[in-house]
């Protein structure tokens, strides 16, 4: 992502993720500017920002990949948020 070369994150349906993106009293999807991903626990571990552009439900799962550094995604099958990126990494930190 950093590279700009992945432009989504995908996460298997699940409660918890459904309660990171639909608020439960109202079923609206939650609004957010930005998304911080971190490489592990604690105030010092590597993190960016990138601005977040929405999400789409994808039923049967999606195929993506391979990225350069071999990385594929299979979740064929499978309930998956698909999780759209901004192009450009806003900050990072570590």
């Amino acid at each position: 992502m950093v590279t700009s070369e992945k432009k989504v994150e995908i996460r298997l349906v699940s409660p918890w993720m459904t309660s990171r993106l639909v608020d439960k009293e109202t079923g609206k999807d939650i609004a957010y500017d930005l998304v911080e991903f971190t490489n592990g626990y604690g105030n010092d571990v590597p993190r960016f920002v990138v601005p977040f552009n929405g999400y789409k439900l994808k039923k049967k799962g999606v195929k993506l990949g391979p990225y350069s550094n071999g990385l594929k995604v299979d979740t064929s099958g499978k309930p998956t948020y698909v999780i759209s990126l901004g192009d450009n990494v806003v900050r990072i930190h570590g």
